[in-house]
């Protein structure tokens, strides 16, 4: 006798199959973050060395120039994939470079006047942008634990405020805006990221940021290279690390976890910071800065944790009617 119980049912062993494949992806998403935030991290003190002769405004369109440079000599065996790509995104990708460029002028010029460590720490607010740009533009509500982190990553930019002094206040300002414009870019890329090479983004980012700055800073008349082999060296090697290398693989992680898995991940990226700085440049931030670094790291992670509202209903299945 024939009966339709197992009609609609998935086999078991199909099921099995399906969640360890998707374990491995999240897996292989994870590591591609843990070795950006490692790549990125170089930044910071790579580019704080090479500002000791550059200026911010200098310093910029060199970076990314590089980077520029890398990307196109890696994406030469890729023209045929990124031209139907470039005509179909390029207005965003225009817009990311943008959005990014202004982001990357102001935390440099804040970097210029600070402890790397400390800029690291200031960057893990862009979880709590993130948040809120969720509840502004997308009408998502908080969660009891993301509302928490905000909580904790508020009061550690304050205490960092307050650490780093009067005389450097417009220091954090700028950085503090810098990431929010790079928490911007990263919610505009998010829609794009599945369909576009991640070489093809890093090379028009850089691209974008490369000549937006030459412009401003020629423009400006801030533009002057300083002959020094050591400092134009590091630079070459941070701006591969930095904006290429390390921008590539954050893009390509996302094709296997989801923002709130990468924002956990870029976390981490202080403590990266610190080691290199104290072994490379020997700047160590005080008590009371590594305090409020501490603060803001937890507070990046319970609201990556948490995340909204819809987001937890979605993960459990809840589905509401409107």
């Amino acid at each position: 006798m024939l009966t339709d119980h197992h009609k609609d049912t998935v086999p078991l062993a199909d099921m099995s199959a399906d969640a360890a494949r998707q374990r491995k992806l999240r897996r292989r998403g994870l590591l591609i973050a843990g070795a950006a935030t490692a790549s990125v991290s170089l930044n910071f003190v790579t580019a704080k060395y090479a500002m000791e002769v550059l200026e911010p405004l200098t310093f910029v369109p060199l970076w990314f120039a590089a980077a520029t440079v890398y990307a196109s000599v890696y994406g030469l065996g890729h023209r045929r994939q990124w031209a139907p790509q470039l005509r179909r995104f390029w207005k965003p990708l225009v817009g990311i470079g943008l959005l990014s460029g202004v982001g990357s002028l102001l935390v440099f010029s804040g970097l210029h006047m600070l402890d790397p460590t400390v800029v690291s720490f200031i960057g893990r607010s862009d979880a709590l942008f993130l948040i809120l740009l969720g509840f502004m533009v997308l009408g998502e509500r908080f969660t009891v634990q993301s509302g928490a982190g905000m909580l904790l990553a508020l009061a550690g930019l304050g205490i960092i405020s307050y650490a780093t002094g009067a005389a450097q206040i417009w220091a954090v300002v700028m950085v503090i805006t810098g990431y929010f414009a790079g928490s911007l870019h990263r919610l505009v890329s998010k829609f794009i990221t599945a369909a576009t090479n991640p070489v093809l983004y890093s090379w028009m980012r850089a691209t974008t940021i490369t000549v937006g700055s030459a412009a401003l800073a020629l423009g400006t008349g801030h533009f002057h290279i300083v002959p020094s082999p050591s400092h134009l060296i590091v630079l070459a090697v941070g701006a591969f690390f930095g904006p290429f290398l390390a921008q590539v693989l954050y893009h390509y992680s996302l094709r296997y976890i989801g923002l709130s898995e990468l924002a956990i991940m870029r976390a981490t990226q202080p403590l990266f910071v610190a080691l290199y700085a104290s072994v490379l440049l020997g700047m160590v931030p005080t008590p009371k800065q590594i305090g409020g670094g501490l603060l803001l790291i937890v507070g990046a992670i319970l609201m990556a944790k948490g995340g909204s509202v819809e987001q937890a209903k979605a993960k459990a299945g809840i589905v509401h009617d409107s």
